[in-house]
């Protein structure tokens, strides 16, 4: 029966790729075979039928095609407008479950009737996502005393077999695609992806990660994290501390209440590098509906503890080698700092390692200011051939760490383009690097240990 379900599904979501990809192939052979110019008017239609449809399956289908909605959602510098505008309702509007399924849950997993445990309990959700969703409620109140406020994340009944169908595909289109395309370096990605999931279905491991954060960021005001009810929380409930605040891409409402934007770019970019290169150890998912801003301040809360990374103290390091070498246009050094963090591509070509630095963190005028990071013309005109380059020297190994933090800085950048205030982010990472590097640990490595690491089957690919 497990098998049966797994390949319906499969087979759903083959049907609708196979719908988006004929609907764009249709207006590429009209433009290339018959000559005809397809209107932007025409183009924009396109992304919206796709878009919509895309928002649909994720919708009815649910599981990880949710979070694949939500990265493509947060990142209007890279997708059209109307992907974005369609999928970014996927970060906290995505239709809730009836509250009937979630009071058998509530019940089940407390001991007792959700009445018996709060004197309010707001059965509309205030955010539906892709595992679980959020409700607002307060507690029964203390003998003297007034109930919290609470927020009780409670997971989907069935989406332990919905995520657990959406992993053992994964794992075929893993084996197909190594066997059918072998250059295609994916496997590290689905690797770490299939890893990374179960640890989102549980609730206690994501409520120790929000209390190692809130302790990294111990006296600094300018960081919420909120508090856990330890007493209520299960693997499959969360209750922690309501925290008003407003969403990190409401623009005009931020700016109504006397946010700095500037000022709360610098704040949002410092938290993250914070975590990413000095503390090592961060939350791996800033998509806009996880990041809340409250005006004193102004602060920044943090929510959403499911998918945080702990990055090996050598690799972390490295990073910051990597950074720097990027930002000071240092190719040798690139490609030395790539080894330390266990990235090689077959041939070592070092043209290889500076269009990776480029990809990671912009072109060279984006470095030197002179053109915007989001602008879409950058790499158009700069007349490099990515997939020309990859396919004469493709990448033989990539950390998953690597993975996840490039991943995070993806969506902090959706966030600031969603913003609409560009800040110098290399100044601040060059800063962050000065204090990774300054460490003790960072002591310069000698130069027969660098590169010390690299995967038997990686050197034998770079050999041949």
């Amino acid at each position: 029966m497990f098998l049966f379900k797994q390949a319906r599904r499969l087979l759903a979501m083959g049907w609708v790729a196979l719908r988006i990809f004929a609907g764009y192939w249709t207006l590429r052979w009209r433009r290339r075979w018959l000559h005809q110019t397809i209107s932007h008017e025409r183009w924009s239609k396109q992304h919206g039928f796709t878009a919509h449809l895309l928002f649909q399956t994720a919708v009815r289908r649910q599981g990880l095609l949710i979070k694949l909605g939500q990265l493509i959602g947060a990142r209007p510098d890279i997708f059209p407008p109307e992907y974005v505008a369609e999928l970014s309702l996927l970060h906290d509007r995505v239709p809730p479950r009836p509250y009937s399924q979630i009071a058998l849950l509530l019940q089940r997993e407390l001991g007792r009737p959700p009445e018996a445990v709060f004197a309010e309990f707001d059965r509309v959700p205030m955010a539906a996502a892709s595992l679980a969703q959020v409700h607002r409620a307060r507690l029964q109140a203390e003998p003297g005393g007034t109930g919290d406020e609470v927020a009780i994340k409670v997971q989907y009944p069935d989406i332990v077999e919905i995520v657990r169908a959406d992993l053992w595909g994964l794992g075929i289109i893993k084996r197909a695609i190594q066997r059918l395309l072998p250059a295609l370096n994916v496997a590290e990605i689905i690797d770490d992806l299939r890893a990374s999931i179960p640890q989102e279905l549980d609730f206690i491991h994501e409520g120790q990660n929000a209390e190692q954060v809130a302790r990294n960021f111990a006296g600094n005001s300018s960081v919420v994290i909120p508090r856990i009810y330890w007493d209520l929380t299960t693997r499959r409930v969360l209750v922690m501390e309501f925290i008003h605040g407003i969403k990190i891409t409401e623009t005009a409402e931020l700016q109504a209440a006397g946010i700095d934007l500037r000022q709360l770019c610098t704040l949002f970019l410092g938290t993250y590098f914070e975590q990413i290169m000095v503390q090592g150890f961060f939350n791996a998912d800033p998509h806009p509906g996880n990041l809340l801003v409250l005006p004193d301040g102004p602060r920044i809360a943090l929510l959403d503890f499911g998918l945080v990374k702990r990055m090996d103290p050598a690799f972390r390091i490295a990073s910051a080698r990597l950074c720097r070498a990027i930002i000071s246009f240092d190719a040798e050094a690139t490609r030395r700092a790539y080894h330390e963090m266990g990235v090689y591509t077959r041939e070592d070509d070092l043209a290889s390692y500076q269009l990776l630095g480029m990809l990671f963190l912009g072109l060279p005028e984006h470095i030197k200011g002179q053109k915007s990071l989001f602008d879409p013309r950058s790499w158009q005109q700069s007349g490099i051939d990515l997939r020309g380059r990859f396919h004469a020297d493709p990448i033989t190994h990539l950390p998953s760490d690597l993975l996840v933090m490039s991943r995070a800085i993806t969506l902090m950048g959706g966030v600031m383009f969603t913003l609409d205030m560009w800040y110098d982010m290399w100044t601040m990472i060059m800063g962050f690097c000065d204090r990774v590097l300054a460490e003790p640990a960072a002591l310069p490595r000698p130069p027969h240990l660098v590169g010390e690491g690299r995967g038997e089957g990686a050197a034998t690919e770079a050999a041949d």
